[in-house]
């Protein structure tokens, strides 16, 4: 592991001091400086799926569409805007109802490079086999999916779920697939969290033996202190936020806010005067789908639809890249938080893993013309171009499927369990518009 460290950090620097050719050069760029907020023209020189440097024109060099740096592959950007990936902050992929290597497919081609998926509906049905299953499936794609750890499972004590998975369930598997889950998800059980119940906290406390050591939140309409209590757990984002006044109140509380835009909830549109009324809270808020169902996904986009909405809600353009890179990646400690470049990213600079978009326009009215997934070409005018390797490519993948099928189990129904007595004034279910 050091080693490959050590050998990746070489070959980073040597291509930065132009010891050795870089893998590819894109030149004559607009790069979205996520940093300093604002377009630059330059060029980007990447090796091993790693960003080795970035020229600006005037201060760095003469005229950015002329390779600086020696390469085998040199990619003229045409005077394109050259972008991070997209940071997707929360998703469940069931809510697709694909796996996760076609998931990847439709992901890429709108610009999303890196997924944060809690795969707790499916883990709710099948148990910790069903988060092996995704793990498995989606190393075949070249989608970068960090998946969570379901904290709750069940969602509160008393539903009737198809598994139970205590804390001692979660240390287990984590033994069992070592670097395999990167976080804890969303934390639902608000009731255990206000009463400091046992098995909760040590849930929750689950958290800090993940890669990233963080734990995600789900925290709709809390306050005082309640809030107080559940941002003294750790719970460091909350996707759940449908006003303004409540995501400032867990932003003032250290808690990052996820704009969430996908196929059942619409959010940001109501959120959207976060940051135009404070441009500065960008850096504490990021975009994320939570579900988003295929045809949405093809038609409408992902994290580039946030993108665009932001936009035409008046956002700029740069701030709303920003929001769905630099932001989602402080939120997990991308940025900086690991040494090693293959895991860095959130932004066009040296030392991050080379996940990069070519954009026409920032209005973000179109599929991206280009995208680079640690540096390989994977998606083009909306369509994958990459690779998904067989099933069979992963061992134990195909025996995992079909340990999952024959899930729905239901006892003979009685015609009465349909029969219900209405009286008139008592409390319903609303809907809300929208969601």
């Amino acid at each position: 592991m050091e080693n490959d460290l050590v050998g990746l950090m070489q070959a980073l620097i040597n291509t930065a001091e132009g010891r050795v050719p870089a893998d590819v050069v894109f030149t004559n760029a607009r790069i979205v400086d996520v940093y300093r907020l604002r377009v630059a023209r330059g060029q980007v020189a990447v090796k091993h799926g790693c960003i080795a440097g970035v020229l600006f024109e005037g201060r760095d060099c003469e005229d950015a569409a002329v390779p600086a740096w020696e390469a085998e592959r040199v990619v003229d950007c045409e005077g394109r805007y050259l972008a991070p990936g997209f940071i997707d902050g929360h998703l469940h992929i069931e809510s697709s109802n694909i796996r996760p290597s076609e998931y990847a497919r439709m992901a890429l081609s709108r610009g999303t490079t890196t997924a944060i998926a809690d795969s707790h509906e499916i883990a709710n049905v099948c148990g910790l086999d069903g988060l092996a299953f995704m793990i498995e499936d989606a190393q075949r794609a070249p989608l970068d999916i960090k998946f969570m750890l379901p904290s709750c499972v069940p969602a509160l004590p008393d539903e009737q779920a198809g598994a139970q998975i205590s804390a001692a369930d979660m240390e287990a598997f984590m033994d069992e697939h070592r670097g395999a889950i990167f976080g804890l998800g969303e934390m639902m059980n608000l009731p255990g969290v206000y009463g400091a119940d046992e098995e909760t906290c040590r849930r929750i406390a689950v958290g800090a033996k993940t890669v990233s050591g963080q734990v995600d939140g789900h925290a709709p309409m809390t306050a005082g202190n309640d809030l107080n209590a559940y941002a003294a757990a750790g719970i460091i984002a909350d996707h759940e936020n449908t006003g303004v006044e409540e995501a400032l109140d867990e932003i003032s509380r250290g808690m990052y806010v996820m704009l969430r835009e996908g196929t059942c909830s619409h959010d940001l549109a109501a959120l959207a005067p976060l940051i135009l009324e404070n441009p500065a809270l960008a850096r504490r808020c990021c975009f994320a789908t939570d579900d988003r169902a295929p045809s949405d996904a093809l038609n409408i986009g992902m994290i580039d639809n946030a993108c665009r909405m932001a936009v035409e809600a008046g956002i700029d353009p740069v701030v709303a890249v920003s929001m769905a890179t630099l932001s989602a990646a402080d939120i997990f400690g991308f940025d900086h938080g690991d040494l090693c470049a293959a895991q860095r990213r959130g932004a066009i600079a040296p030392g991050k893993r080379a996940d990069i978009l070519l954009l026409d326009d920032l209005a973000f009215t179109a599929a991206p013309h280009r995208v680079y997934s640690a540096g390989e070409l994977v998606a083009e005018d909306g369509a994958f171009v990459g690779t998904v390797a067989p099933a069979a490519s992963r061992p134990g993948l195909e025996e995992l499927e079909e340990r999952l099928r024959g899930s729905v189990k239901l006892p003979e129904l009685d015609l009465d369990v349909f029969s219900y007595e209405f009286r008139p004034g008592e409390p319903v279910i609303d809907v809300i518009p929208g969601n």
